[in-house]
Parts: structure tokens; sequence; C-alpha cells
């Protein structure tokens, strides 16, 4: 499935945050969104699930408006992964929260053909083993392979993921975009990321949106993007790109 943002406009009251943004994700690949702080991110990916509303623009998936589907239907091509919202009054377990991806199919009860695939979602994202633990009982780490879980038993086309390896020790953050990818690669699916660690994006991302005070400062192939001139405009900081045991890394100077 391919989706195409072309020409994006948001607004919150008179504070513009998207000018114009167009990107193009497409099966099998990882497309990062990257940028500063209050440069779009989040709310772009919110516009793709139609959270938000654009002000003036369009999205659509393999040609069709997204304003026109259905909110079932918009679930059963794209799956939404938010920050990791473990919260003390979220009490459902594991197993529960990646059931709840089934839901966009389901008319009066589960089938079996659903709780299969919730179970076959945990056991790709390797959390069989605590499918009985409270969400909220959880290390951080662990919530996100769970939310990413319950996209993938959506049976999506498209992952929305925001931040995914926010708040993750570098191991878990390895992880996390490891099973991204494998998803990403197994299923011939898209997958669109906000992610902040610009050395995780060139390593992971094949493609890159590079957003600057809302418009798009650059876009393309990650090794293209990613270079000292854009990352001084975007983030004011000198950096180095070099390649060091066989891959080419960014390090901040």
């Amino acid at each position: 499935m391919r989706l195409r943002v072309n020409d994006i406009v948001f607004n919150y009251g008179n504070t513009n945050i998207l000018n114009e943004v167009c990107l193009d994700a497409f099966p099998g690949e990882i497309l990062g969104i990257l940028g500063p702080n209050g440069s779009g991110k989040t709310t772009l990916l919110k516009c793709i699930n139609r959270i938000l509303s654009p002000k003036q623009g369009t999205i659509a998936l393999d040609g069709a408006d997204v304003e026109r589907m259905s909110r079932i239907d918009m679930a059963k091509r794209i799956g939404f992964v938010p920050q990791n919202s473990v919260n003390e009054n979220c009490t459902p377990t594991v197993y529960e929260v990646v059931l709840m991806g089934r839901r966009p199919y389901v008319s009066l009860d589960y089938r079996e053909a659903d709780r299969e695939m919730a179970w076959k979602a945990m056991e790709e994202m390797d959390i069989k083993h605590i499918s009985s633990q409270r969400f909220d009982r959880i290390s951080s780490g662990q919530a996100q392979r769970v939310l990413i879980a319950r996209a993938i038993a959506q049976d999506v086309e498209m992952l929305l993921l925001d931040e995914p390896t926010s708040n993750l020790d570098v191991k878990y953050q390895i992880d996390v975009m490891r099973a991204i990818d494998q998803q990403v690669r197994a299923k011939n699916i898209g997958a669109c990321a906000v992610v902040h660690d610009l050395d995780l994006a060139m390593r992971f991302c094949d493609k890159v949106v590079l957003l600057h005070e809302g418009r798009v400062l650059d876009a393309g192939k990650s090794k293209d993007v990613l270079n000292p001139d854009n990352i001084r405009v975007a983030y004011g900081v000198e950096s180095v790109v070099d390649n060091v045991y066989g891959r080419d890394r960014i390090m901040i100077m």
C-alpha cells in the first residue's frame, strides 16, 4: 500500500504547525520522520491517522482519500503505535491490550481466529511469556513491544509509530527497531516512524523526511538527507558522518 501526503497544512489556532508537507511511503520500507522538537512530527502522524484534520492538502492510501474512508476501514489498513502509554490507571493484561487490535474486525465478540492472531503477534514480538501480566506493571521496552504487537494484530498495511524508542535504554532501542524492521521486511508492509536519534534513523530507516519549522527541509534516502549541512540547519549542531564497522554513523560534535 502506498501512502501519499500532499501539501498538508495544519494550524493550532493562529500557530502554523505544518506548511505544505509532502511525503510518500511504500511497502517494504521504513520511512523516518525527523526534526527538532516542535517541528510538527507527531502532528503529521495524527493528521495521517485522522486524529487531526488538516486545514489544507490530501492524504491518500493507494489513491483513495482517507477523509472518505470509515474509521473501521482506516483501522484495517493503518496501525497507530503511540508513544509509550503505560500509566497507573491502565489495568488490562498484555494479552487483552494486544487483542484490542482485532476490534476493527469484531461485530459481537472476539472469534477464535482473532485470539489466534493476537497470540501470533505476541509470539512475533517475543512477549508471550508476559501475556498475563498487567500492562501497567511491565517495563517501558516491553510496553513498546506490546503496542507494536497490538498494531500487528490489526493485520494492517501501514504502521505509524510515534517515537517508538522514547524513554528506552540503548538495548531496548535496538530491539524495538529491529522488531519493526523484521515486520516490515517479512510482511512487506510500510512503516512511518517518528525518530529522534539520528544514528538510529541512519541505521534502520530506508528513507527519511526531515522537518524544520513545519516544512520539509529535505527528503530521500537516509544517507543522502542526513548530512552535516542538513543537520546544522535543522538542529543547530555540528556533526560528522563516518563509516565505522561497515555502516555510516552520525556523530554529533
